[in-house]
């Protein structure tokens, strides 16, 4: 077999060759369904093939990396290059120290239990301060 050598325009810098995505998602996919078109139909005209896209989740659960096989229109075929799980297995034990209470003025806040000084405030309603709870929890527990 001859080895044929690259041309001069074969080796390009990055941001000529390929692009980085980054995308967040809404919760955490396995494999199989991060890389399902319709996942991606509605973003999937602004890459090409090459690329290379970086997801994570909302409570930053896990990361994946994703390598574009082929593009076209808002067809999209991709393959995963990493995928990381980041455990949170500590969050139950957290969770006893917080609540969420209504502090007039201050709306909704997020309380540690031993202490009267919030430690997110102003949350307009407790949908919201839960969630707020949750993930001040989950970065917690990293």
């Amino acid at each position: 077999m001859e080895i044929t050598p690259l041309k001069r325009t074969d080796a390009q810098l990055a941001t000529y060759c390929y692009q980085n995505f980054g995308a967040i998602i809404p919760q955490k996919l396995n494999k199989k369904a991060i890389v399902d078109p319709k996942i991606w139909v509605n973003v999937a005209s602004r890459m090409q093939m090459f690329d290379e896209i970086r997801v994570v989740d909302e409570n930053a659960t896990f990361m994946a990396r994703l390598f574009v096989t082929f593009a076209q229109g808002h067809n999209i075929r991709l393959q995963v290059l990493e995928y990381h799980i980041f455990e949170t297995e500590n969050v139950p034990e957290v969770e006893e120290e917080f609540s969420v209470r209504c502090r007039g003025t201050h709306k909704w806040c997020v309380m540690q239990k031993d202490n009267a000084e919030p430690i997110l405030k102003g949350i307009p309603t407790k949908i919201e301060a839960e969630k707020a709870k949750m993930d001040y929890m989950a970065a917690l527990a990293r």
